[in-house]
């Protein structure tokens, strides 16, 4: 029984994980490093501008 709940409970953890990437994939600017900078350290972020 504990076999099967560590089982389970590894299997959220990776299904967890694979969103994740999937979101910041989606929206880079939700990256968990971008998140952890400062004001100053996100200005500094070299952005390429959209075709026109």
């Amino acid at each position: 029984m504990l076999k099967e709940f560590w089982m389970r409970m590894r299997r959220r953890a990776v299904v967890r994980d694979l969103f994740d990437e999937a979101r910041v994939a989606e929206d880079p600017l939700r990256h968990p490093a971008l998140k952890a900078m400062t004001a100053a350290e996100l200005a500094d972020i070299p952005f390429p501008r959209p075709g026109r």
